[in-house]
């Protein structure tokens, strides 16, 4: 009975110091990549700790051999898409994105704190501008 009691704490010891990204999960049967890879849509965004109620709509899709695109669609000006490579960085505990705009020949380079990185729910943070920026992603 003794060594069911101490086999079962050394596994939640075990289970709970893989747990990588601050609102997990603690483990998964899906690689990293596996998760990233798909189509996620801005479900709620904020800038500095306020949540921004905003009609423009945001997806982005990221496949697995590192690219993806943005589209935004903003009901004023319209669909704009925008071309980026992605990569992990930092252990993968974050997300390296790339964004290039040629009709401007602009490259920005964010970094995306991974907080949260389910099947269906991804959740990071970035500072842009000295202004921090969460986004809480759906699939």
């Amino acid at each position: 009975m003794k060594k069911t009691i101490l086999i079962l704490i050394v596994m939640t010891l075990v289970v709970a110091s893989c747990k990588k990204y601050e609102e997990g999960p603690a483990i998964s049967l899906r690689s990293k990549t596996a998760r990233v890879c798909g189509i996620w849509t801005v479900e709620k965004m904020f800038e500095n700790e306020i949540e921004v109620l905003d009609e423009t709509q945001i997806q982005w899709e990221f496949k697995s051999d590192g690219t993806g695109t943005r589209q935004s669609t903003d009901p004023l000006i319209g669909t704009t898409n925008v071309a980026f490579s992605w990569s992990f960085i930092k252990d993968k505990s974050s997300l390296e994105i790339i964004l290039t705009i040629p009709s401007v020949q602009l490259t920005m380079t964010e970094e995306w704190e991974i907080l949260k990185l389910k099947d269906k729910s991804m959740w990071v943070k970035t500072t842009l501008y000295d202004n921090l920026y969460e986004y809480r992603l759906k699939q």
